[in-house]
C-alpha cells in the first residue's frame, strides 16, 4: 500500500486487511511523505498487528512508494491496495484459491464495487469481464489497451512481480498502476474473478480518474498513455528484445483523447472531418466497446462538432459521463 495524506481513509483500509480470513499475510504500507497524521495511524495498528509494517520516505511519488513496499515483501502473492480503498474480508482467500485454479496465470484481477466518499455503493466494475488467458497478441493489436481496473484489483505471482518491479520512478509519480496493468499481460497469462472482492472509492480527491472532460484532463490522459506505453516498451526491450513494441497509434483511447483536444481547440469543421471519419472507423472496428458505447461515442463526437467550441467540453462530459457509459456497458455482455 502506498499512502499520501489519506489519514481519513487509512483506518478502514487497514481494518479490511486486519480482518482477512486468510491469515498468512503481511501488510506493508509505504508512506510517501504525508503531512497529515497517516503515519501515526499505521504505527498504532502495527503495535497490535505484527504483520503490519510501516515504511517512511520523503515524497517521491507512487512508483517509488510501491517499489519500497515491494522491496520488503516476502509473500508469494503480491496484492495492491490503494490507501483509500478497502478489501472484502474474503479477498486474500479467494485470490490464493484463484491462483490455484489458474496455475498458469501470473496476474489475477477481480471485480470492484465502486462507492462514494461515505462508502455508499454506486455500481460494480467492470461491466463486462476482461480478456483472460494468454492475451498478449490482442493487447499488442490494440496498442496496449484492454479493460482497465484500478490498482486495488490487481494481484501478481511473485515470479511475475519480480519482472514488473522496480517501477520507473521518474516516469510515474502517479499512474504507476497503468504501467503494471499494461505490461503484465504481455509477460504472462491473466485470470479474472467476477466477485467484487474490494471497494474502489470515488471521493473527488483521487489522484487518477475524472468524470469531467476538459482540455487539461484530456491532455493529462493522453500524456499518461504516452508515458505508460513508452515505459512499457522500454521494459520490453530488456525482457523481450525480440517482441514488437506497443504502437500507441492503435490505442483507441489515445485516438479519442487526441480528437477531443482537437474539438476543444480547433473551430474549423473542415479540419475536423477527416479526423472524425478516421475515429468512427476505429470505433466500429473496436472489439472491446459494446455497440451501445460505440454508438454513444459516434453520436457524442459528431454532435459536439455542431455546438460552439466553448460548450463542447460540457457537452462531451454529459454525453460520455461515467454514469451513461456504465449503463451501456452493464447492459451488454460484449464490452
Amino acid at each position: 500500500m502506498a499512502n499520501y495524506n489519506y489519514a481519513r481513509f487509512l483506518p478502514e483500509a487497514l481494518e479490511s486487511a486486519v480482518g482477512q480470513t486468510f491469515r498468512s499475510l503481511e501488510v506493508i504500507v509505504c508512506d510517501d511523505g504525508s503531512t497529515d497524521h497517516s503515519c501515526d495511524i499505521v504505527a498504532q495498528y502495527a503495535q497490535t498487528c505484527d504483520f503490519i509494517h510501516l515504511i517512511r520516505q520523503p515524497n517521491r511519488g507512487v512508483a517509488a512508494a510501491l517499489n519500497a513496499a515491494f522491496a520488503h515483501a516476502k509473500g508469494d502473492v503480491i496484492c495492491l491496495l490503494d490507501a483509500d480503498d478497502v478489501m472484502d474480508w474474503q479477498k486474500l482467500a479467494a485470490v490464493v484459491q484463484g491462483f490455484r485454479t489458474y496455475p498458469k496465470a501470473g496476474m489475477l484481477m477481480h471485480a470492484m464495487q465502486v462507492v462514494d466518499a461515505a462508502g455508499r455503493r454506486l455500481y460494480q466494475m467492470p461491466g463486462a469481464a476482461p480478456d483472460q488467458g494468454w492475451i498478449a497478441d490482442a493487447v499488442r493489436q490494440r496498442g496496449g489497451r484492454w479493460r482497465n481496473l484500478p490498482a486495488s484489483a490487481l494481484c501478481f505471482r511473485r515470479e511475475l512481480a519480480e519482472r514488473l518491479f522496480p517501477l520507473p520512478e521518474a516516469v510515474f509519480r502517479r499512474e504507476a498502476d497503468g504501467f503494471l496493468f499494461t505490461l503484465a499481460p504481455l509477460l504472462a497469462e491473466v485470470a479474472y474473478l467476477p466477485e467484487a472482492l474490494g471497494s474502489y472509492r470515488l471521493h473527488g480527491g483521487n489522484l487518477t480518474g475524472t468524470t469531467r472532460l476538459t482540455v487539461t484532463t484530456a491532455q493529462r490522459h493522453l500524456d499518461a498513455l504516452e508515458r505508460i506505453n513508452g515505459a512499457v516498451n522500454e521494459r520490453l526491450r530488456l525482457l523481450q528484445p525480440e517482441a514488437p513494441p506497443l504502437d500507441l497509434r492503435k490505442h483507441l483511447n489515445a485516438r479519442e483523447q487526441r480528437f477531443t483536444l482537437l474539438l476543444f481547440q480547433e473551430p474549423m469543421l473542415v479540419m475536423l472531418l477527416p479526423e472524425l471519419l478516421s475515429l468512427i472507423k476505429a470505433l466500429k472496428a473496436d472489439d472491446l466497446y459494446s455497440w451501445g458505447r460505440k454508438l454513444l461515442g459516434i453520436a457524442a463526437y459528431v454532435s459536439a462538432m455542431l455546438v460552439p467550441v466553448r460548450w463542447r467540453a460540457a457537452w462531451l462530459s454529459r454525453m460520455l459521463g461515467m454514469q451513461t457509459i456504465r449503463r451501456l456497458l452493464t447492459a451488454s455482455p460484449s464490452g
